[in-house]
Parts: C-alpha cells; structure tokens; sequence
C-alpha cells in the first residue's frame, strides 16, 4: 500500500486488476481484501460500481465469503448506495433464504440508509411482511427470525424501547403460523417466548 501511495492514484487501476487476479485465485485471502480496501477507498464513490462487480464474483463462488460481504459494506458506506445494496441483499436471501451473511447484509443496510419520512410503525410491518415470507419458505431457519428479533434490538426507535417486540401483533402472528405448519420450530418458540415475556 505505501508503494502504490508512492506511485500515485495513476497505478489504482492497475492494482485493482492485478487484486481481482489474487482474489481468482484466493478467495479468502484477508491480506488482498484489506488492500483492495485501500484502493477502492482511495477511488471513491467513482469505483464503486466496479467494486460491486468484483464482490458480485466473489459471492458467487462462495455466497457467505465474509470478506467480500464486508468489502460490500465499506463500498457501499463510502458510496451512499444503499438502495442497490438492499437490493442486492434481497437477491441473496431469494437464492438461499439460509444464507445468514445475507441477513446480516440486510440488517447492516437497514442500521445506516436512511429510511423513509413517515410512519416508522407502518415501514416496521412491512419489513415482517418480508421477514414472514421468509419464515414461511424454512420455518426452523434460524436466520431470519435472529433477524426479526435484531428488528427490535438494532433499529431506532423500537431499541431503545423495553419490550418493543411484544407491541406489535404481527410477530405472534407470524409464530403462530410457523407453529402451525411445524409445531416443534424452535426459533418461533423462541420469538414467541420473548413476545410474552
């Protein structure tokens, strides 16, 4: 990195094909993640659409590489692109609704983009819509119901209000009807348990 500082933002290029020529090779190599971090970073916001890409081919051969995931997170937050990012989280979960990086992807996106003026009650159901669709497609898939407790635990206004879970309906609801389909669904005895409590 203090050579590629020394060369100039000319050479950035150039890095960035000789990383993603590494990362073909191995996937998982911290040391490349943390200097293609550099690089992009150095761009700005104007790489980062190739830094998608990249990422984009990371996940494929690997959909829970954390390091791509997190390379995700520092592009999109130096980029504001959080829409395309919630979007891409989304595309991740309808293609395996078990990946819990893309959860966590998700939770992440939710935790900065700013959200919607208006009535957070009404955003928060239709995230449980989402979240209950899910649930439906694997009810003992534990990913999204830590993700439908992280809703409350996480995300302003409900994490700072004590028992935020059990003021809305909708997550009883939604336990019930996993119960319903199997009764011995562990993670919606969970959410239940902590929905009376």
């Amino acid at each position: 990195w203090l050579c590629v500082q020394a060369l100039g933002p000319q050479v950035l290029a150039a890095e960035l094909d000789f990383t993603h020529g590494v990362m073909l090779e191995s996937a998982k190599n911290y040391q490349l993640w943390n200097h293609r971090r550099l690089c992009a970073l150095q761009l700005g916001p104007s790489g980062a659409t190739r830094e998608e890409e990249f990422t984009r081919e990371a996940i494929t051969f690997d959909e829970k590489n954390y390091h791509a995931w997190a390379h995700r997170q520092a592009i999109v937050k130096m980029s504001g692109r959080w829409e395309a990012e919630l979007e891409f989280a989304a595309e991740m979960i309808k293609r395996d609704v078990r990946n819990n990086t893309a959860w966590n992807q998700r939770m992440f996106v939710l935790q900065h983009m700013p959200r919607p003026a208006g009535d957070d009650a009404a955003w928060l159901r239709s995230e449980l819509e989402y979240v209950a669709a899910a649930i439906q497609l694997a009810p003992r898939n534990e990913a999204p119901w830590a993700y439908l407790t992280g809703l409350f635990a996480t995300l302003p206004p409900w994490a700072s209000q004590p028992r935020a879970l059990s003021r809305f309906p909708e997550v009883h609801t939604i336990c019930a009807e996993a119960l319903l389909d199997c009764p011995a669904c562990a993670p919606a005895h969970d959410v239940l348990a902590a929905y009376y409590e």
